[in-house]
């Protein structure tokens, strides 16, 4: 019992991060024909849309027609051409990590004003890794040979994330580009110069341009960025505090029993589709000959998986308490949420939910309780 409530309160307070967790990934902004898909850490796969977050260990390809935005919640993008392959890393230190498996992708960085930081992103592939303080630059790459372009700004490229480190990769500033194959060590050719003018074409084919998504191309930052990313982010992750309001069915040797109940339950986002929720209950509850009425509390722990984008389940084991009636005991809830649109906001959902426990001893405990109920939260 006290090692659920030591849960239960650090759990309590854990969402407050959480939200920092979910804001430190990038959105899919915009997906310009063709079709793409995301692939996740376990195997599963969904279909693009745009709104869409990308997790930790996400990957998102796009066909042989389809370019795509990813912004970022500092507002730097990531403009991904036709064929492309590409994951989102966990943020190490502060540094957005990613990499290109295959096609291209053009980053249009924010410029960090911290001096002491050589860069804030990084940018791979199995050729090349480079850094990124504040660019305009195109990464592109075949499955042997990376091709790294620089339109305004300054990057450093190197073979391998040590060296990279180390300071010892080779600086390319605007209209210089460094092309290398796979197991080779950087620099495996001199840095070249470049057209821009003739490159710019290339990329506008690609659909690689600012002007692809009606962004500003002298300020491809404007817009408002964060603001867009926070809102998108409400309308595709479950809240982090929910307050239940259901309606309780019971059986007991007496028969059934009507009552309602009020919950809340905060939750914290682990990785991709899997989270951890709390459970905290309390309902009035008739027991005894003859009947009288008592309050029953439960507080429980359980894992939380999102099935779609609007339906998730959860389940878990908590302890329960009915007063004189019965000593106190474990219990095992499973409940279904059916995500609410954004637009029903307060309501966040439909519950259904059961709860499930076996104790011997006394002659009230039913084996069972159901309920069904609607959901308050915020983001």
């Amino acid at each position: 019992m006290r090692v659920i409530w030591i849960l239960f309160l650090i759990l309590s307070g854990v969402p407050f991060l959480a939200h920092g967790w979910a804001g430190d990934r990038p959105v899919l902004s915009a997906l310009v024909k063709g079709k793409a898909k995301i692939i996740g850490w376990n195997g599963y796969v969904q279909n693009a849309e745009p709104g869409r977050v990308l997790e930790v260990g996400e990957i998102i390809e796009t066909d042989e027609t389809a370019s795509a935005l990813l912004t970022y919640p500092d507002g730097s993008r990531a403009l991904l051409g036709p064929g492309t392959r590409f994951e989102v890393k966990a943020k190490v230190d502060g540094i957005e990590t990613n990499e290109l498996s295959k096609g291209s992708v053009r980053g249009i960085i924010r410029k960090l004003d911290k001096k002491a930081v050589r860069h804030h992103y990084l940018f791979k592939n199995r050729a090349a890794v480079m850094g990124v303080r504040g660019t305009d630059f195109v990464m592109s790459f075949d499955g042997v040979n990376s091709d790294t372009r620089v339109l305004e700004g300054l990057v450093e490229v190197a073979g391998d994330e040590k060296v990279l480190a180390q300071g010892a990769g080779a600086a390319l500033k605007g209209g210089e580009w460094l092309a290398n194959a796979s197991g080779a060590e950087l620099p495996s050719t001199s840095v070249q110069t470049f057209d821009p003018s003739s490159f710019g074409r290339e990329l506008d084919n690609k659909r690689m341009t600012p002007e692809t998504y009606g962004l500003d191309p002298r300020n491809p930052f404007a817009g408002e960025p964060e603001s867009e990313f926070d809102n998108r982010i409400q309308e595709t992750h479950y809240s982090r505090f929910r307050i239940g309001a259901s309606y309780v069915f019971q059986r007991n040797t007496l028969g059934w029993d009507y009552t309602g109940q009020l919950s809340w339950n905060p939750q914290v986002r682990l990785m991709n589709r899997l989270g951890l929720v709390g459970y905290l209950a309390g309902f009035p509850l008739r027991l005894g000959e003859p009947r009288r009425w008592v309050l029953c509390t439960r507080v429980g722990l359980g894992g939380r998986l999102s099935l779609t984008r609007g339906i998730a389940a959860e389940a878990g084991v908590g302890h329960e308490n009915w007063g004189q009636y019965t000593n106190s005991g474990p219990f095992y809830f499973a409940h279904l949420i059916l995500g609410a649109s954004a637009r029903s906001a307060p309501i966040r959902g439909l519950v259904l939910g059961m709860t499930f426990y076996d104790r011997k001893g006394s002659v009230w405990d039913p084996t069972a309780v159901y309920h069904v109920g609607i959901e308050f939260g915020s983001n």
